[in-house]
């Protein structure tokens, strides 16, 4: 089946606008403190954690989107060649922000600044984990560039994707491939509930089976929607919408919100509205293109912001300085999200995927 651009490029558009929201949670610690009062309760703000969700279902969406036309020819070959082109787009920034993030601790501690050195989550005994990337398989304490514990989940789920996608070429119904992703969410929101009480934002601690029962959820739908050649519109979206707002405010936050997570996914894949045409638009695929960029750069920008400059400092200042602290942190992480995508990950992947001729189809 052919792959209308609209559909990838509103995922695009999907991942800046998500990538942009997990920056918005990110910020909301410092934002209570400067402003006390301000984003209590569950805003949008506050379940921006559901955007690593939204990035889990995509991605085994997009994997099975790509690969659709090869699932049942995941030999070893073509599973080291799609290893390898994974990790080369995930490795080096990673790798990057752990290094900027070491050496800035040990030029802090060489320098006696120990406002920054001492933050507790830099952990030396934790960095082989990191540059593992499995820190977030198991029950590690959260250390170093905190967000990368999904980086290292998404790795897991790859690492197992070629098993998946010789599973998915068996699918054959579009109705088996939708019950059995139903009921991948479905076990992870019962884990979520028997081991967490219900609890939504798993990382060091259920991370595994967080991106276990969505990334597989996400490979399911795109069979799905692929056998049954399922469209969606504007309706479909704007349903969806209302839907999950009034289930938030009924129901509040909880496991079942990945439910919706997942659905958006799918419809704004399979829509041609309006919607779906903005998401794909030019300003929003620059973005989404820098998306990963800006996901592993925020963390190292507010440890570095709230380390030096932190901002319980500025409570009593006025609420203009209070403002530009918080717009200068923000204005940070896009502007080197944009570097480190130019200077970094576009190149650093590009080297790597020559060097490797495995990389190379035939």
């Amino acid at each position: 089946m052919a792959k209308p651009r609209e559909m990838v490029h509103a995922l695009v558009g999907l991942r800046a606008v998500v990538s942009a929201w997990v920056l918005a949670f990110h910020m909301l610690v410092p934002l209570r403190i400067l402003f006390p009062g301000v984003a209590e309760g569950p805003g949008l703000l506050s379940v921006g954690f559901l955007g690593v969700d939204v990035f889990f279902v995509l991605s085994g969406y997009v994997m099975t989107l790509a690969h659709e036309r090869e699932l049942a020819a995941f030999g070893p070959r073509a599973a080291v060649r799609f290893w390898w082109m994974r990790l080369v787009r995930i490795y080096p920034m990673h790798l990057a922000m752990l290094l900027v993030l070491v050496g800035g601790v040990v030029a802090a501690r060489l320098g006696g600044f120990e406002r920054f050195a001492g933050i507790s989550l830099f952990r030396f005994d934790e960095l082989p984990a990191q540059l593992l990337l499995v820190q977030g398989w198991g029950a590690s304490p959260a250390s170093w560039n905190v967000p990368a514990w999904s980086l290292s989940c998404e790795w897991l789920a790859y690492l197992a994707f070629p098993v998946v996608a010789l599973g998915l070429a068996r699918i054959r119904r579009p109705g088996v491939a939708l019950v059995l992703a139903l009921i991948s969410l479905g076990a992870f929101v019962a884990f979520s509930h028997g081991v967490h009480g219900g609890e939504l934002d798993l990382t060091y601690r259920g991370g595994a089976a967080r991106v276990a029962g969505e990334f597989l959820a996400g490979c399911l739908l795109q069979r799905a929607v692929s056998l049954s050649g399922f469209r969606a519109d504007d309706r479909s979206l704007l349903v969806l919408s209302v839907g999950g707002i009034l289930g938030v405010a009924v129901a509040g936050i909880g496991p079942w919100l990945v439910f919706p997570a997942a659905a958006l996914v799918v419809l704004l894949a399979r829509s041609d509205g309006a919607i779906a045409r903005a998401f794909g638009g030019p300003r929003l695929q620059w973005l989404g293109e820098r998306s990963f960029a800006l996901y592993m750069v925020q963390g190292p920008l507010l440890l570095v912001a709230r380390g030096v400059f932190p901002e319980a400092a500025l409570v009593n200042a006025s609420p203009a300085v209070r403002l530009l602290w918080l717009a200068a942190v923000a204005l940070g992480a896009f502007v080197a999200a944009a570097a480190c995508f130019a200077l970094i990950e576009r190149p650093a992947r590009r080297a790597l995927l020559a060097w490797f001729p495995v990389a190379r189809r035939g």
